[in-house]
This record gives C-alpha cells, sequence and structure tokens, in this order.
C-alpha cells in the first residue's frame, strides 16, 4: 500500500510517507527519516521495528529488510543489499537496544541508561577481547570500531588514531592481546599530513597486552607533543618504547616485561610515572641532550643476568629522579654520564648486583 498522511501538531507539522515496504518520517523545516520497519497504532504509539546486526548479510531477504555490520546500515532493494548513509536518518539496533542516527560521517549510538558506554573518541578490541566473534575469519566486536585479527594488530590501532585527524583525542585498547610486528607510531604527519600530538592511547591495564615481534618496538613517538601513553602491558620487543624529539607528554602506568625503555634525542619535559619494569631500564646508552624530565614513582626489578641497570640519564640536565624503588639489578641502580643541574633522591635502591647502588659517573 502506498500513500501519504499528515499529521498536525502544536509546532510543525510530521509526514509519513509509505512506499511499498519503505517508510518515510519527515518533518517540515527538518528532514527526519527512520529505517526499518514500522508501525503506527491508532491513538497509541509509533515503534520502530529493531534492525538486527550481523557480520553478514541475513539468509533469504525480502524487499525491504535491513541489517547493521557494526559500522554501515544496509537494505535491501530487491535484488541487492544498498549501504544506507545519510545524514540525520535513524534506526533501532537489536543488538544493544539503542537507537543509531548518522552523522554524515558514521553511525553513532543515541544511548540510555542500560545502553552500552563508550569511553573514548575510538575503541579497538582485540581477537580475544570480551564480546569478540569470529565468523569466516572476519573478527567483530559490537563494543568497538575496530577489531583486530591477532596479526599486524598495529594496523587497526594505527586507523583509529589516524582517524582522529590533527585535533587530538583519545584512542582506547579494550582487554585483550595485541600481537604488534611494526611499531605504533605518532608523528608530526610529515609522511602522511597526520599531526599526532594531543592524542592518548589507553588500556585496561595489565590486561592489555601489546605483544611485541622480537627486535620489533611497541610505540614510537617523533616530533610530538602533549602525548599520553597509560596502562598498558608491553612484552617481547628490544625497545619497546621509543621516544625522539618528543615534549610535553606522559607516560603512566605502564608495564614492561624484558625489554629496555629507550629515551632518545633532545626530549624534554617528559613524565614517567607509576611504571612496573622487569628487565629493562628508563634512558640510554647514547647522547640525548634531555631537560625538565621527571622519573617518579616507577618499580625496576630485575634479574642476576639483567645487566641493562635502571635509570641511565646521559647528558641529561634539570631532571628530576625521585621515589623509584629499584631491585635485583646486576649493572646501576641510577647513573648519569656528562650531565648536570639534576635532582636524585628519595630512591630505594637494593640488591644492585655487580656493582653498588649509587649514583655516580662514567
Amino acid at each position: 500500500m502506498n500513500g501519504k498522511k499528515k499529521l498536525n501538531l502544536k509546532k510543525g507539522i510530521i509526514f509519513f510517507i509509505l512506499f511499498g515496504d519503505i517508510f518515510f518520517c519527515f518533518c517540515q523545516n527538518t528532514k527526519f527519516k527512520v529505517n526499518g520497519d514500522i508501525n503506527i497504532y491508532q491513538n497509541q504509539t509509533l515503534r520502530l521495528n529493531p534492525v538486527p546486526q550481523s557480520i553478514n548479510p541475513p539468509s533469504n531477504p525480502s524487499q525491504g529488510d535491513f541489517y547493521f555490520d557494526g559500522n554501515s546500515l544496509f537494505y535491501y532493494n530487491g535484488t541487492e543489499w544498498k549501504t544506507v548513509a545519510h545524514e540525520g536518518e535513524v534506526f533501532f539496533n537489536n543488538e544493544d537496544n539503542a537507537l543509531y542516527y548518522y552523522d554524515g560521517n558514521k553511525w553513532k549510538s543515541i544511548k540510555g541508561g542500560g545502553g552500552k558506554k563508550t569511553v573514548a573518541t575510538r575503541i579497538v578490541a582485540a581477537y580475544n577481547s570480551l564480546d569478540t566473534t569470529c565468523e569466516g575469519g572476519v573478527y567483530f566486536n559490537s563494543r568497538a570500531d575496530y577489531t583486530c585479527d591477532g596479526v599486524d594488530d598495529q594496523e587497526e590501532i594505527q586507523k583509529a588514531l589516524d582517524d582522529l585527524g590533527n585535533s587530538g583525542g583519545v584512542v582506547y585498547l579494550l582487554e585483550g592481546t595485541y600481537n604488534l610486528s611494526s611499531p605504533i607510531i605518532f608523528d608530526d604527519g610529515t609522511s602522511d599530513g597526520i599531526k599526532d600530538s594531543a592524542k592518548s592511547l589507553i588500556g585496561t591495564g595489565a590486561g592489555t597486552l601489546l605483544n611485541v615481534t622480537a627486535g620489533s618496538v611497541a610505540i614510537r613517538m617523533d616530533s610530538v607533543s602533549k602525548v599520553f601513553i597509560s596502562k598498558l602491558r608491553i612484552s617481547g620487543g628490544s625497545d619497546e618504547i621509543i621516544l625522539d624529539n618528543t615534549k610535553y607528554s606522559t607516560i603512566t602506568s605502564v608495564w614492561l616485561e624484558g625489554a629496555i625503555m629507550l629515551y632518545n634525542n633532545s626530549s624534554h619535559n617528559i613524565f614517567f610515572h607509576n611504571f612496573f619494569i622487569g628487565k629493562a631500564q628508563i634512558g640510554d646508552a647514547t647522547p640525548n641532550a634531555a631537560s625538565y624530565n621527571i622519573i617518579c614513582g616507577n618499580h625496576f626489578h630485575g634479574t642476576t643476568e639483567d645487566t641493562s641497570g635502571a635509570i641511565f640519564l646521559y647528558e641529561w640536565e634539570n631532571s628530576l629522579v625521585v621515589g623509584n624503588t629499584i631491585t635485583n639489578k646486576k649493572a646501576n641502580g641510577v647513573r648519569l654520564y656528562n650531565s648536570s643541574h639534576n635532582l636524585i633522591l628519595a630512591n630505594q635502591i637494593s640488591s644492585i648486583y655487580g656493582t653498588t647502588g649509587t649514583i655516580g659517573g662514567a
């Protein structure tokens, strides 16, 4: 049945238009389009029938059917599935019982009190995160904007960071294992035009594991500022975090396992806080020209085979090393070389093998 009905309100007019199995609702001056089946009950309510969510199209569809794959809405026109992507359109998602609207760029949820929550500009799920499913080799998680498959997971994480654009934002990694074959990059946009300053990468704590290919790096920062890294566990690489010409940034609540944290080349005003570091160190054995940095409240616990030491400041100045716990290391606790105007105090250093835990020169 095709037809057109008009409903007069105290303010404005709503038109209900039915073309075959497609229902449209328009408001005067402001268009409001509804996707999916809809029921109108006389003297009662207007009801949206839920649109199912699935990675793959429903089998044996009928004209007018809709489905949502987590990112795009599809409509079956009787012959093929077509995407629906017009700004202002809405539908009701049966997966999380929430209304979704299209903002001209992506579908977003209008969540009620019982709906699933978002905590960041972009959310990434691991292949083994809670609620991640796999159908036909394709991984999907309704709680995330991107879902990794366990191989080269830096690609999905990098895309999330890049999709933030040049205005900053937060990428949140759900719990699970992210296998990285190359670094997650924060840079000044020289190569791709996307600037990564003022961006944050945050996990759930030790439950978010960045598993790095041997000899590779987890995170590299180059010519950026105001970056925030927090609540991650990193394992497997030799140099797990590299900073090059990085300023006014914070790295906190990170677990480093079996690797060196390399700090390199003219980085200033960096706050290293609340690290849990195994066979690793903060510092580098190359000149750094670093200044105005703070290494505070970190926990270093090595093994008798570990020769990296804990904190090595090479050509640092005007920096603060305070309140760190260093134990069971085979090299230096805190070592300074060709450095000046630094304040070292209230660090607990014990069980240092091969040398003392004192602060000294070369």
